[in-house]
């Protein structure tokens, strides 16, 4: 809930702030009617305004509508509400819209650059190693065990499927993971529709605690990822019987993932962390895993993570819809 007050507390900041820089380019075009409570009438209705943009252009026929419809249509009905707001004419009404726009892009700029900086960044799932938590493009199948929706990562010229396979592609044999019973299992055949990959918000003011969903940049590459953080620093981890073990006992992780299986495999071989290699952890390295163990790249294949290369804290996942869920 943290975050979800962070992110109203940013809309209503940045609404107050264009109300001022709109009252602002009023009385600096000199426009007798430059009240505040009317240019903060004038920033309501061009929020909505915007938002009937936003959702228009969402369901755009081709790629250059949007922008055709924001010069056409949108532009010239926000000079026209400036004008019978403050009561000026529409040529007054226009240089009202620019001196707006000049001076508020800078702070839009400052404001978006320092919260990604140190607040809040949004983030679009690629891969599927943290499913069914997590999930990126994939496609849907039954689950064998439940019958609930499983999560089949699209195969792809890095998976099972040569680029020159000259069959079917359902013909081949698919790692899945349920998002119902978070059994892993394997299926040949699944819908055809890629949904969508998740997109997320990392929070980079919350403290990091085991089981979160942490956002780092991989200890040799620049690449960012997302995966569970299991093991904290000066800990020792050894991944058993399906279960996480810290300094020789089992951990209970939270209700929501009860039933996921955790495994010291990687591709069939012991990875870091397995009962043979047990992970110890230095001053300021973590150990983090996928929830989808058979397609995770983690800890078990590169080690630790340095402290100074997590980001934040994944808390919500804002799109699509269906998939709106709060962590923290």
């Amino acid at each position: 809930m943290f975050t979800i007050g962070l992110l109203l507390g940013v809309l209503i900041t940045s609404f107050l702030a264009g109300a001022l820089f709109l009252w602002l380019a009023a009385r600096l075009s000199r426009v007798p009617q430059a009240g505040f409570l009317r240019a903060v009438l004038a920033m309501l209705i061009l929020t909505v305004l915007s938002l009937f943009d936003l959702g228009i252009s969402a369901l755009a026929p081709w790629p250059l509508f949007p922008l055709v419809f924001e010069l056409v249509i949108i532009l010239p009905v926000n000079w026209l509400l400036l004008a019978v707001l403050f009561r000026i004419s529409f040529p007054r009404a226009m240089l009202v819209s620019v001196i707006w726009i000049v001076c508020g892009l800078g702070f839009s700029l400052a404001l978006i650059v320092s919260l990604k900086a140190f607040v809040l960044e949004a983030f679009i799932l690629p891969t599927n190693g943290m499913a069914p938590t997590l999930v990126g493009p994939h496609h849907q199948a039954p689950c064998p065990v439940c019958a609930g929706n499983l999560v089949v990562p699209p195969l792809d010229r890095f998976g099972n499927l040569p680029e020159d396979f000259d069959f079917p592609p359902q013909q081949q044999e698919q790692e899945a993971i349920c998002s119902n019973c978070l059994k892993m299992t394997k299926v040949t055949k699944w819908a055809p529709e890629l949904l969508p990959a998740d997109r997320f918000i990392c929070n980079k003011l919350l403290s990091r605690r085991r089981w979160d969903l942490i956002v780092f940049r991989h200890p040799d590459l620049k690449a960012k990822y997302v995966r569970r953080l299991v093991g904290l620093p000066g800990e020792e981890v050894v991944i058993k019987e399906g279960g996480i073990w810290i300094n020789g006992v089992r951990m209970e992780p939270p209700p929501e993932i009860a039933g996921l299986e955790f495994t010291e495999l990687v591709h069939g071989i012991k990875g870091w962390g397995s009962p043979d290699e047990p992970a110890r952890l230095g001053a300021n390295e973590y150990y983090v895993l996928g929830d989808f163990a058979n397609r995770s790249s983690d800890s078990r294949s590169w080690k630790a993570v340095p402290g100074s290369h997590i980001e934040g804290v994944a808390t919500v996942i804002y799109w699509p819809p269906a998939r709106w869920r709060i962590f923290r």
